[in-house]
């Protein structure tokens, strides 16, 4: 998706349910790594950016869960978060606001465009959303920092990790209530670790924003 289709919209609020994640087996717990090395420009160059253009591709090649009764899924997309729909869009959706909302800390005078390349998204069906003992949501991709004005290749990064512990259970449901939907979540996670990547220059950029303004949930007495 193009950022033109999301730059200038008002920012959403949205309560969704749930989906999978299957790469994760044996992992019980710890704080993912996003990034092995720090992002390959200067603090300097970073904080000239401002974000012009964002194009994010999920391939076709990448093939997509449709069951959501099975615990460990192997596809390579895994999204039951949303209605029944086009999940590679769905995909494409999601991180084309995140990835946005990560650059949006960026104030510079240099317009840059972004290419972004999902390797994988692999979040929880409802099997595993609903009674597993642990799940993640796994979330990778490339990311290419291009100058608008000339097309020269500024900063690249073949595998960033947007990696999330995946709520379970009734937990699952009570996020839900406040909003904290898998859709709101993985958004965040991803908003956050493209703006570390950027801050691992050195710059002193704020944190990312949150992806989705959320509605408090009304309460009746």
């Amino acid at each position: 998706m193009k950022l033109t289709t999301i730059l200038g919209l008002p920012v959403l609020a949205l309560v969704l349910s749930g989906c999978i994640g299957a790469t994760s087996g044996g992992r019980i717990g710890g704080e993912p790594v996003a990034f092995t090395i720090p992002i390959q420009a200067s603090a300097g160059d970073v904080q000239s950016w401002r974000l012009k253009g964002l194009e994010v591709s999920v391939p076709t090649t990448l093939d997509v869960s449709t069951n959501p009764n099975v615990q460990f899924p192997k596809e390579r997309i895994v999204w039951w978060g949303d209605e029944d729909g086009d999940r590679r869009a769905q995909v494409d959706d999601i991180m084309t606001r995140a990835v946005a909302t990560g650059f949006s800390t960026l104030k510079g005078n240099r317009p840059v465009n972004v290419a972004v390349k999902v390797n994988l998204f692999h979040a929880v069906t409802p099997r595993a959303r609903n009674g597993a003992l642990f799940a993640w949501h796994d979330v990778s991709y490339s990311i290419d920092v291009i100058d608008a004005a000339t097309g020269t290749v500024l900063a690249s990064e073949f595998k960033i990790d947007a990696d999330l512990e995946a709520l379970r259970g009734d937990e699952a449901r009570a996020a839900v209530d406040r909003g904290q939907t898998q859709r709101v979540r993985i958004a965040n996670r991803v908003a956050q670790v493209t703006r570390d990547w950027l801050a691992s220059s050195g710059a002193p950029l704020t944190p990312a924003p949150p992806v989705y303004r959320i509605k408090p949930v009304a309460v009746t007495q």
